[in-house]
């Protein structure tokens, strides 16, 4: 009768530890989840942006700039606690950041989703929790046609053009290719630090007698966007 009451005493203990324990540890993942974009006034981030424009030609025209983004001061609106993303372009290292930013976007925390205002158009960056091959529109507040965001490569290391990062999610945006189109665009979040890569490749292909089929760019644009600095 002791060892019976003894077990039952054993297991009444140990059952809500197991609970406690199991409910802590997924709180943690989930708060962990957020710091692939922390939202830190203060933040600053420089990025390498090069291009390529193709316009009637297989022949592309390339161009690359520097981009810089400040997070701001926070707003409140509806209780909503908004972030000022302020951003500068110059045409290399060697010139100076204008004093004033070329244009000023928003970043906030939505419910269970983190949203991007660029010119003025809502995108959902980031859904929480981050799981491999969840899904969702990332057009959703916006009034562009739905578009379905990806999660690829959680939590697995990544190394960019200048840099390598040991914790990031891919967000796919995009991923078609056939014989008139391509359409291929994604970004990378690290752990602790935030987007530090940005690529898309939009062309339409040639359609005349005896191209088609070859995937010869006869209009698009090939766009990467990479972090080189960043701090707080």
């Amino acid at each position: 009768m002791t060892k019976v009451f003894s077990m039952r005493y054993f297991w009444m203990i140990l059952i809500p530890i197991l609970l406690f324990s199991c409910k802590k540890k997924k709180e943690e993942v989930v708060n962990d989840d957020y710091q692939f974009y922390p939202l830190q006034q203060g933040s600053w981030y420089i990025y390498q942006v090069d291009v390529t424009k193709y316009q009637g030609t297989p022949q592309g025209k390339d161009s690359s700039y520097q981009l810089k983004e400040v997070l701001t001061e926070p707003l409140t609106v509806n209780d909503e606690t908004r972030y000022q993303v302020y951003r500068y372009y110059r045409s290399n290292e060697t010139e100076a950041w204008d004093d004033q930013p070329d244009s000023v976007w928003t970043v906030f925390l939505r419910g269970n989703q983190l949203v991007r205002s660029e010119d003025n158009e809502r995108f959902v960056k980031l859904s929480f929790p981050i799981e491999v091959d969840k899904s969702w529109n990332g057009n959703s507040m916006n009034t562009k046609g739905e578009e379905i965001y990806r999660y690829q490569n959680v939590r697995r290391s990544f190394k960019s053009v200048s840099n390598s990062f040991a914790s990031t999610v891919t967000v796919m945006h995009a991923d078609e290719d056939d014989i008139i189109q391509k359409d291929k665009r994604w970004e990378v979040f690290a752990k602790d630090i935030g987007l530090v890569h940005k690529e898309k490749a939009m062309y339409k292909y040639d359609q005349s007698s005896g191209n088609i089929g070859k995937r010869i760019i006869n209009v698009g644009e090939y766009y990467k966007q990479y972090l080189i600095e960043y701090g707080k």
